[in-house]
């Protein structure tokens, strides 16, 4: 076995037994690979990150579009929300109690229902049940139900979602937290 020949056909054949360390080349090339890693980081979190306009804001025109159905037995609460929703830019229309809103929803559609709890004839709970049974149409069975009531206990958030309700908001509602939630649930659409 010729040792001459082995050690001239081995990558580092400058006639040492080690490579030989560039710091000056080692740290360029260090640089380039950090250069090159926060690069592909920066394009996977602007991937991942949605700029502000875009996240769930709805235009005007799709806001116009969408048509909500608002449950509400106290006068003032019900003028003061179809305001709202109307300032806000939806198509709105009002209804007093939970037997309304069935015989709305057979009659004409709507993506959306924001529905009182406590209400005479019918209140919110059971009204939303008998949607997801089925009785205000096949159509309705999965419309979103957000609850509104001044109740806001923990136990009261959960009897709107075992009824069957997809949300809640508290009252007294305000403009940007019931925005929010349309935005919430309209923009699968």
């Amino acid at each position: 076995m010729n040792i001459n020949k082995i050690y001239k056909e081995t990558p580092y054949s400058s006639g040492l037994n080690s490579p030989v360390v560039d710091e000056n080349a080692q740290r360029q090339a260090v640089a380039k690979e950090n250069t090159q890693k926060q690069s592909i980081a920066n394009e996977h979190s602007q991937k991942q990150m949605p700029n502000k306009e875009s996240e769930t804001a709805i235009s005007q025109d799709q806001k116009r579009r969408f048509k909500i159905l608002l449950a509400e037995d106290n006068p003032i609460n019900r003028q003061l929300a179809l305001t709202m929703l109307r300032k806000i830019g939806y198509n709105a229309n009002a209804v007093i109690n939970g037997k309304e809103a069935l015989k709305a929803l057979v009659l004409d559609k709507y993506d959306l229902l924001l529905m009182d709890c406590q209400m005479p004839e019918m209140d919110g709970y059971e009204a939303t049940k008998k949607i997801r049974q089925g009785d205000a149409g096949i159509q309705n069975v999965k419309i979103p139900v957000i609850a509104m009531t001044a109740n806001s206990m923990q136990e009261d958030r959960e009897k709107c979602l075992e009824s069957g309700m997809d949300d809640y908001i508290s009252k007294p509602v305000h403009h940007k937290t019931i925005e929010k939630i349309l935005e919430k649930w309209l923009s699968v659409f």
